[in-house]
Protein backbone atom coordinates (compact mmCIF):
# COMPACT_ATOMS: atom_id res chain seq x y z
CA UNK A 1 0.00 0.00 0.00
CA UNK A 2 1.23 3.34 -0.89
CA UNK A 3 0.87 6.31 1.73
CA UNK A 4 1.82 10.32 2.00
CA UNK A 5 2.13 11.18 5.45
CA UNK A 6 1.91 15.45 5.23
CA UNK A 7 2.84 16.86 8.86
CA UNK A 8 3.50 20.68 8.24
CA UNK A 9 4.12 20.84 12.42
CA UNK A 10 7.39 18.46 12.00
CA UNK A 11 10.07 20.73 12.40
CA UNK A 12 12.45 19.35 15.30
CA UNK A 13 11.92 17.00 18.56
CA UNK A 14 9.50 19.32 20.36
CA UNK A 15 6.50 18.24 21.19
CA UNK A 16 4.75 14.70 19.91
CA UNK A 17 5.28 14.45 16.35
CA UNK A 18 8.77 12.94 15.76
CA UNK A 19 8.16 10.03 17.85
CA UNK A 20 4.55 9.81 16.78
CA UNK A 21 5.66 9.97 12.92
CA UNK A 22 8.75 7.75 13.59
CA UNK A 23 6.31 4.90 15.03
CA UNK A 24 4.22 5.09 11.92
CA UNK A 25 7.20 4.57 9.75
CA UNK A 26 8.36 1.55 11.50
CA UNK A 27 4.74 -0.06 11.56
CA UNK A 28 4.03 0.66 8.00
CA UNK A 29 7.18 -0.03 6.66
CA UNK A 30 7.69 -3.33 8.79
CA UNK A 31 4.38 -4.00 6.98
CA UNK A 32 5.82 -4.06 3.69
CA UNK A 33 4.18 -0.81 2.73
CA UNK A 34 5.52 2.14 0.51
CA UNK A 35 5.58 5.66 2.93
CA UNK A 36 6.15 8.70 1.91
CA UNK A 37 6.33 11.70 4.13
CA UNK A 38 6.35 15.68 3.92
CA UNK A 39 7.40 17.79 6.60
CA UNK A 40 7.91 21.56 7.30
CA UNK A 41 10.53 22.75 4.93
CA UNK A 42 12.36 24.83 8.25
CA UNK A 43 12.89 21.25 9.71
CA UNK A 44 16.21 19.88 11.22
CA UNK A 45 18.66 18.04 9.36
CA UNK A 46 18.28 15.70 11.92
CA UNK A 47 14.47 15.17 11.20
CA UNK A 48 15.10 14.65 7.56
CA UNK A 49 17.93 12.09 8.02
CA UNK A 50 16.52 10.01 10.77
CA UNK A 51 13.00 10.27 8.95
CA UNK A 52 13.86 10.35 5.18
CA UNK A 53 11.62 13.18 4.98
CA UNK A 54 11.26 15.68 2.20
CA UNK A 55 10.91 19.04 3.50
CA UNK A 56 8.83 20.99 1.41
CA UNK A 57 5.57 22.00 2.93
CA UNK A 58 5.59 25.68 3.63
CA UNK A 59 6.57 26.73 6.93
CA UNK A 60 3.72 25.91 9.81
CA UNK A 61 2.10 28.44 11.34
CA UNK A 62 1.02 25.79 14.12
CA UNK A 63 3.93 27.05 16.71
CA UNK A 64 3.44 31.04 15.27
CA UNK A 65 -0.12 31.12 16.18
CA UNK A 66 -0.12 30.62 19.58
CA UNK A 67 2.53 32.77 20.99
CA UNK A 68 1.30 35.69 18.11
CA UNK A 69 -0.44 38.83 19.80
CA UNK A 70 -2.27 40.67 17.35
CA UNK A 71 -5.60 38.90 16.09
CA UNK A 72 -5.22 40.17 12.85
CA UNK A 73 -1.68 38.88 12.13
CA UNK A 74 -2.98 35.61 13.39
CA UNK A 75 -6.72 35.46 10.86
CA UNK A 76 -4.62 36.98 8.18
CA UNK A 77 -1.94 34.11 8.21
CA UNK A 78 -4.80 31.33 7.71
CA UNK A 79 -5.57 31.85 4.49
CA UNK A 80 -1.61 32.72 3.64
CA UNK A 81 -0.80 29.46 5.22
CA UNK A 82 -3.95 27.26 3.48
CA UNK A 83 -3.22 28.69 0.17
CA UNK A 84 0.42 28.08 0.26
CA UNK A 85 -0.18 24.44 1.30
CA UNK A 86 -2.70 23.79 -1.98
CA UNK A 87 -0.15 24.91 -4.19
CA UNK A 88 2.61 23.00 -2.52
CA UNK A 89 0.97 19.54 -2.43
CA UNK A 90 -1.53 20.18 -5.92
CA UNK A 91 2.43 20.47 -7.49
CA UNK A 92 3.26 17.22 -5.51
CA UNK A 93 0.31 15.09 -6.54
CA UNK A 94 0.81 16.37 -10.13
CA UNK A 95 4.41 15.55 -10.44
CA UNK A 96 3.89 11.65 -8.27
CA UNK A 97 1.75 8.86 -8.43
CA UNK A 98 -1.39 9.42 -6.30
CA UNK A 99 -1.27 7.46 -2.81
CA UNK A 100 -3.84 5.27 -1.49
CA UNK A 101 -3.66 6.44 1.57
CA UNK A 102 -2.95 10.38 2.92
CA UNK A 103 -2.22 10.48 6.42
CA UNK A 104 -2.74 14.16 8.10
CA UNK A 105 -1.72 13.14 11.59
CA UNK A 106 -1.95 17.20 13.07
CA UNK A 107 -4.92 18.90 11.56
CA UNK A 108 -6.36 22.16 13.07
CA UNK A 109 -8.93 24.37 11.81
CA UNK A 110 -6.20 26.16 9.79
CA UNK A 111 -5.26 23.20 8.08
CA UNK A 112 -8.70 22.25 6.75
CA UNK A 113 -8.93 25.05 3.99
CA UNK A 114 -6.23 23.71 2.00
CA UNK A 115 -7.23 20.37 2.60
CA UNK A 116 -11.38 20.66 2.10
CA UNK A 117 -9.79 22.40 -1.59
CA UNK A 118 -7.42 19.53 -2.51
CA UNK A 119 -9.74 16.89 -1.83
CA UNK A 120 -12.71 18.62 -3.92
CA UNK A 121 -10.22 19.75 -6.92
CA UNK A 122 -6.79 17.39 -7.25
CA UNK A 123 -8.28 14.35 -5.82
CA UNK A 124 -12.00 14.30 -6.71
CA UNK A 125 -11.44 11.64 -9.73
CA UNK A 126 -9.20 9.75 -7.89
CA UNK A 127 -9.29 6.65 -5.18
CA UNK A 128 -7.36 7.71 -2.44
CA UNK A 129 -8.68 8.09 0.63
CA UNK A 130 -7.63 11.05 3.20
CA UNK A 131 -7.12 10.37 7.11
CA UNK A 132 -7.32 13.66 9.06
CA UNK A 133 -6.34 13.56 12.34
CA UNK A 134 -7.43 16.24 14.77
CA UNK A 135 -5.76 16.46 18.09
CA UNK A 136 -7.71 19.25 19.28
CA UNK A 137 -10.94 21.10 17.61
CA UNK A 138 -13.02 24.55 18.43
CA UNK A 139 -14.90 22.58 21.30
CA UNK A 140 -15.11 22.24 25.45
CA UNK A 141 -16.55 20.53 28.11
CA UNK A 142 -18.91 21.79 30.31
CA UNK A 143 -18.02 19.62 33.78
CA UNK A 144 -21.02 20.85 35.64
CA UNK A 145 -23.52 19.62 32.61
CA UNK A 146 -21.50 17.45 31.34
CA UNK A 147 -21.94 18.20 27.90
CA UNK A 148 -19.49 19.47 25.25
CA UNK A 149 -20.50 22.53 23.41
CA UNK A 150 -19.07 24.80 20.85
CA UNK A 151 -16.57 27.70 21.20
CA UNK A 152 -18.20 31.25 20.53
CA UNK A 153 -15.25 32.32 18.11
CA UNK A 154 -15.03 32.51 14.31
CA UNK A 155 -12.71 29.73 14.49
CA UNK A 156 -15.47 27.48 15.29
CA UNK A 157 -17.72 28.64 12.74
CA UNK A 158 -15.20 28.25 10.54
CA UNK A 159 -14.62 24.76 11.12
CA UNK A 160 -18.02 23.77 11.48
CA UNK A 161 -18.53 25.08 7.57
CA UNK A 162 -15.33 23.24 6.35
CA UNK A 163 -16.30 19.90 7.73
CA UNK A 164 -20.01 20.51 6.18
CA UNK A 165 -18.42 21.05 2.89
CA UNK A 166 -16.44 17.33 2.92
CA UNK A 167 -19.84 16.02 3.86
CA UNK A 168 -20.46 13.86 0.54
CA UNK A 169 -16.63 12.79 0.26
CA UNK A 170 -17.13 11.91 4.30
CA UNK A 171 -19.83 9.68 3.86
CA UNK A 172 -18.41 8.19 0.75
CA UNK A 173 -15.56 6.95 2.81
CA UNK A 174 -13.12 9.34 0.91
CA UNK A 175 -12.88 11.39 3.75
CA UNK A 176 -11.61 10.12 7.41
CA UNK A 177 -12.55 11.86 10.62
CA UNK A 178 -10.53 10.73 13.33
CA UNK A 179 -9.46 11.77 17.08
CA UNK A 180 -6.74 10.87 19.58
CA UNK A 181 -9.40 10.00 22.45
CA UNK A 182 -12.89 8.26 22.74
CA UNK A 183 -14.58 11.25 24.12
CA UNK A 184 -13.70 13.72 21.28
CA UNK A 185 -14.89 11.41 19.01
CA UNK A 186 -18.07 10.79 20.14
CA UNK A 187 -18.21 14.64 21.07
CA UNK A 188 -17.25 15.61 17.47
CA UNK A 189 -19.64 13.26 16.43
CA UNK A 190 -22.60 14.68 17.96
CA UNK A 191 -22.27 18.14 17.59
CA UNK A 192 -21.15 17.49 13.22
CA UNK A 193 -23.63 15.13 12.81
CA UNK A 194 -20.55 13.32 10.76
CA UNK A 195 -18.33 10.04 11.81
CA UNK A 196 -15.43 11.14 13.64
CA UNK A 197 -13.16 7.78 14.44
CA UNK A 198 -11.47 6.60 17.50
CA UNK A 199 -7.91 5.98 16.38
CA UNK A 200 -5.18 5.40 19.69
CA UNK A 201 -2.01 6.63 19.24
CA UNK A 202 0.37 3.90 18.47
CA UNK A 203 3.26 3.78 20.76
CA UNK A 204 6.07 0.29 20.61
CA UNK A 205 6.04 -1.82 23.88
CA UNK A 206 9.56 -1.94 25.41
CA UNK A 207 12.07 -4.31 23.76
CA UNK A 208 14.76 -5.46 25.85
CA UNK A 209 17.87 -3.88 25.27
CA UNK A 210 21.16 -2.49 26.74
CA UNK A 211 20.02 0.41 28.84
CA UNK A 212 21.51 3.43 26.94
CA UNK A 213 21.38 5.96 29.91
CA UNK A 214 22.29 5.98 33.56
CA UNK A 215 19.91 7.61 35.90
CA UNK A 216 21.49 8.71 39.31
CA UNK A 217 19.54 7.24 42.22
CA UNK A 218 20.12 5.99 45.27
CA UNK A 219 17.74 3.07 45.28
CA UNK A 220 15.01 1.81 42.76
CA UNK A 221 11.96 3.98 43.35
CA UNK A 222 11.92 6.33 40.04
CA UNK A 223 8.56 8.93 39.71
CA UNK A 224 8.87 10.50 36.07
CA UNK A 225 7.32 13.38 34.07
CA UNK A 226 8.72 12.92 30.46
CA UNK A 227 7.87 14.75 27.09
CA UNK A 228 8.31 18.64 26.85
CA UNK A 229 6.86 20.36 29.27
CA UNK A 230 4.04 23.42 29.11
CA UNK A 231 1.28 25.45 31.55
CA UNK A 232 -1.26 22.99 30.65
CA UNK A 233 0.34 19.63 32.06
CA UNK A 234 0.40 21.57 35.31
CA UNK A 235 4.38 21.48 35.60
CA UNK A 236 3.92 24.51 37.87
CA UNK A 237 1.79 22.55 40.22
CA UNK A 238 4.33 19.63 40.35
CA UNK A 239 7.13 21.64 40.99
CA UNK A 240 5.11 22.98 44.31
CA UNK A 241 4.33 19.41 45.23
CA UNK A 242 7.94 17.54 44.76
CA UNK A 243 9.13 20.80 46.93
CA UNK A 244 6.19 20.38 49.76
CA UNK A 245 6.93 16.16 49.53
CA UNK A 246 10.20 17.11 50.41
CA UNK A 247 9.47 18.21 53.13
CA UNK A 248 6.72 16.49 54.71
CA UNK A 249 8.29 13.14 53.82
CA UNK A 250 11.75 13.34 54.45
CA UNK A 251 12.23 9.45 54.34
CA UNK A 252 10.87 9.29 50.82
CA UNK A 253 12.39 6.94 48.86
CA UNK A 254 11.69 8.59 45.41
CA UNK A 255 13.82 9.93 42.81
CA UNK A 256 11.76 12.06 40.47
CA UNK A 257 13.42 12.36 37.07
CA UNK A 258 11.60 15.42 35.11
CA UNK A 259 12.43 16.13 31.30
CA UNK A 260 12.72 20.14 31.57
CA UNK A 261 12.26 21.30 28.30
CA UNK A 262 9.29 22.95 26.00
CA UNK A 263 10.36 26.67 26.84
CA UNK A 264 9.27 26.28 30.42
CA UNK A 265 12.90 25.05 31.59
CA UNK A 266 12.71 28.30 34.48
CA UNK A 267 9.62 26.57 36.49
CA UNK A 268 12.17 24.21 37.31
CA UNK A 269 15.18 25.97 38.88
CA UNK A 270 13.68 25.44 42.76
CA UNK A 271 14.31 22.04 42.03
CA UNK A 272 18.11 21.81 41.11
CA UNK A 273 19.50 21.42 43.92
CA UNK A 274 17.62 19.14 45.70
CA UNK A 275 18.30 15.46 46.55
CA UNK A 276 16.47 12.79 44.61
CA UNK A 277 16.05 14.88 41.44
CA UNK A 278 17.31 14.60 38.13
CA UNK A 279 16.38 17.01 35.42
CA UNK A 280 16.87 16.09 31.81
CA UNK A 281 17.76 19.48 29.90
CA UNK A 282 17.35 18.32 26.59
CA UNK A 283 15.28 16.27 23.83
CA UNK A 284 15.79 12.21 24.11
CA UNK A 285 15.97 10.05 21.44
CA UNK A 286 13.91 7.30 21.23
CA UNK A 287 16.17 4.54 22.55
CA UNK A 288 17.28 6.59 25.89
CA UNK A 289 13.64 7.29 26.55
CA UNK A 290 12.88 3.89 26.37
CA UNK A 291 15.44 3.58 28.80
CA UNK A 292 13.72 5.90 31.07
CA UNK A 293 10.67 4.04 30.75
CA UNK A 294 12.27 0.98 31.98
CA UNK A 295 13.63 2.59 35.04
CA UNK A 296 10.45 4.26 35.97
CA UNK A 297 8.08 2.91 38.54
CA UNK A 298 5.13 5.85 38.30
CA UNK A 299 4.22 8.28 36.07
CA UNK A 300 3.55 11.93 36.93
CA UNK A 301 0.78 13.66 35.00
CA UNK A 302 -1.02 16.57 36.84
CA UNK A 303 -2.16 17.98 33.86
CA UNK A 304 -5.22 20.52 33.58
CA UNK A 305 -8.60 19.52 33.04
CA UNK A 306 -8.99 22.74 30.61
CA UNK A 307 -6.53 20.96 28.44
CA UNK A 308 -7.12 17.22 29.00
CA UNK A 309 -10.86 17.01 29.25
CA UNK A 310 -11.48 15.85 25.52
CA UNK A 311 -7.55 15.59 24.34
CA UNK A 312 -5.04 12.88 25.17
CA UNK A 313 -1.54 11.92 26.05
CA UNK A 314 1.22 10.10 24.48
CA UNK A 315 3.16 9.95 27.38
CA UNK A 316 0.39 8.37 29.28
CA UNK A 317 -0.88 5.87 26.48
CA UNK A 318 3.24 4.87 26.49
CA UNK A 319 3.00 4.34 30.60
CA UNK A 320 -0.11 2.38 29.82
CA UNK A 321 0.74 0.19 27.13
CA UNK A 322 3.98 -0.97 29.57
CA UNK A 323 2.19 -1.67 32.62
CA UNK A 324 3.44 2.14 34.61
CA UNK A 325 1.35 2.97 37.35
CA UNK A 326 0.20 6.59 36.50
CA UNK A 327 -0.70 9.60 38.93
CA UNK A 328 -3.13 12.15 37.44
CA UNK A 329 -6.22 14.66 37.98
CA UNK A 330 -9.57 13.67 38.10
CA UNK A 331 -11.70 14.77 34.93
CA UNK A 332 -8.69 14.29 31.85
CA UNK A 333 -9.07 11.43 29.30
CA UNK A 334 -6.14 10.39 31.13
CA UNK A 335 -8.09 9.32 34.59
CA UNK A 336 -10.73 7.66 31.97
CA UNK A 337 -7.99 5.45 29.95
CA UNK A 338 -5.59 4.54 32.76
CA UNK A 339 -9.07 3.01 34.98
CA UNK A 340 -9.53 0.91 31.71
CA UNK A 341 -6.53 -0.18 30.72
CA UNK A 342 -4.23 0.79 33.52
CA UNK A 343 -3.64 1.71 37.17
CA UNK A 344 -3.86 5.00 38.70
CA UNK A 345 -3.77 7.56 41.55
CA UNK A 346 -5.66 10.72 41.15
CA UNK A 347 -5.54 14.01 42.41
CA UNK A 348 -7.16 17.30 41.98
CA UNK A 349 -6.90 20.24 39.04
CA UNK A 350 -4.10 22.53 40.42
CA UNK A 351 -4.55 21.16 43.79
CA UNK A 352 -0.90 21.01 45.55
CA UNK A 353 -1.76 19.30 48.53
CA UNK A 354 -3.62 16.68 46.43
CA UNK A 355 -0.92 16.33 44.19
CA UNK A 356 1.84 15.73 47.33
CA UNK A 357 -1.50 12.99 48.67
CA UNK A 358 -1.64 11.51 45.70
CA UNK A 359 2.19 10.78 45.14
CA UNK A 360 2.30 9.53 48.94
CA UNK A 361 -0.12 7.22 47.93
CA UNK A 362 1.53 5.71 45.19
CA UNK A 363 4.79 5.87 46.81
CA UNK A 364 3.07 3.56 49.52
CA UNK A 365 1.44 1.38 47.30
Amino acid sequence: MKWLIVEDSLRDQTGHWFEYINIFLQGLKSLGDDVTLLVDKQAEQFVKRQLGAHAILPPSIFHEMKVEKSIFKRYLSIPIHNWLTFRCLAAWLKSHSVPEIIFVPTVQVHHLIAWSCLVKVMLRQTQARVILYFVGAPIHFHASSNMTVWDSSPTSYLFRCLIRSMKFEIEMGQVILATETPIMSLSLSGLTGLPFRYFPQPVASLSEKVQQVEIDIDDDIVFGFYGGARNAKGEEVLTAAIEKYKRCFSDSKINFVLNCVGGTEKAWLPLKEMPRVSLILDYVDSEQYADYLRSTHAILLPYRTSSYALRGSRVAVEAMTNGIPIVTVRGTTIETQAQEYGAVVLCEDGDIDSLVDAIRKMEIQ
